[in-house]
């Protein structure tokens, strides 16, 4: 199943800069290139496959060729490896510039404790920007995970930095959007309760290892229907601990919810089907919460789970459309 491995969107103390038609990404040096390899722990796969190929020709190979580009967020797109399945390319978008491949490194950044796949980086390679004016190029080289992404990202992903629609997207409540979103939710509704108890257990051993999920843009889970999974990608290295609201926010796509459905609700077709099937992931995945006995935390949440509990699906689920009857149904469920 084709990886949707891609977006990485974070909006918090990153500087906005419009990109245009005049940054290409161009070649140079590739018949003279050095690559450079720091120390590498016992065991990372990717370079010790890398080391037998032509790396220069391996990432001109994987970025030139549109039909690998596999996804693009606001900050970052991700491209396939020409020659592995195993990996993929993650280059900033702001990154695009003149390559000179003389000088290629290659770094071992593989964190062996981590025992489970959440689309980690296993590597970094830099190289020169061809300009000494501006800073080297970077890039990652992370696990490939499988699933498609769910639902519909937030609309920063869609706008530029002043909040227009960007050219040649299709506005947040297109129908092709629409379909997108519904589709995900109907197959996360229909995922085993194993599934969102395995998801669990990823989140919090990836959090042993200080990594914690970018839970605003849904797009950071994957759902495996082949497989029945519920994969993750693009978590962040910050401290803390897995805010389990916020995973509920990502998994029931609310940024979508309340951005098209909220204030259309009475009783529109397609914002009671939305809310049915919200209703169904909500309940799987609490029942997956009093099954791997976590809880909401009640004096510290974010935003981000005020607009889920403010949310219509939230009320319904609850039978409540007050914030202490919400919280009541929470400690009555074991899971505040």
């Amino acid at each position: 199943m084709l990886v949707s491995a891609l977006s990485n969107v974070k909006f918090n103390n990153i500087v906005k800069t419009k990109l245009t038609a005049r940054t290409p990404l161009t070649f140079k040096g590739m018949s003279d290139s050095f690559v450079k390899t720091s120390p590498v722990k016992e065991g990372n796969e990717f370079i010790a496959w890398v080391c037998r190929k032509n790396l220069a020709e391996v990432i001109k190979k994987s970025l030139q060729k549109p039909e690998n580009k596999i996804g693009k967020g606001f900050y970052n797109c991700a491209y396939k490896i020409e020659g592995n399945d195993n990996f993929i390319f993650r280059v900033s978008n702001f990154s695009k510039q003149n390559l000179d491949f003389k000088n290629i490194e290659i770094k071992d950044t593989e964190d062996k404790e981590l025992k489970v796949n959440i689309g980690q980086q296993v590597a970094e390679i830099t190289l020169s920007s061809g300009d000494k004016n501006l800073p080297e190029m970077r890039i990652e080289v992370l696990k490939k995970q499988t699933g498609k992404s769910l639902g519909v990202p937030p609309p920063e992903v869609f706008n530029d930095e002043f909040g227009n629609l960007k050219t040649d997207e299709l506005p947040y409540d297109d129908i092709s959007k629409k379909e997108q979103y519904f589709k995900s939710l109907e197959i996360l509704s229909k995922m085993p309760l194993e599934a969102y108890e395995k998801l669990i257990d990823t989140i919090q051993k990836a959090g042993e290892r200080g990594l914690l999920l970018d839970y605003y843009n849904s797009n950071n889970i994957l759902l495996d229907e082949e497989n029945q999974s519920i994969n993750v990608i693009d978590m962040d290295k910050r401290p803390g601990k897995p805010d389990w609201g916020n995973v509920l926010y990502a998994l029931a796509n609310i940024v979508y919810f309340n951005s098209v459905y909220n204030m259309t609700f009475n009783p529109k077709e397609e914002a009671v089907k939305a809310s049915e099937l919200t209703v169904e992931i909500i309940n799987k995945f609490i029942q997956a919460m009093q099954n791997k006995h976590v809880k909401f935390d009640k004096t510290n949440y974010t935003f981000q789970f005020q607009n889920f509990l403010e949310s219509i699906p939230c009320k319904i689920f609850c039978s409540s459309f007050s914030p202490e009857g919400e919280w009541a149904k929470f400690e009555q469920l074991g899971i505040a």
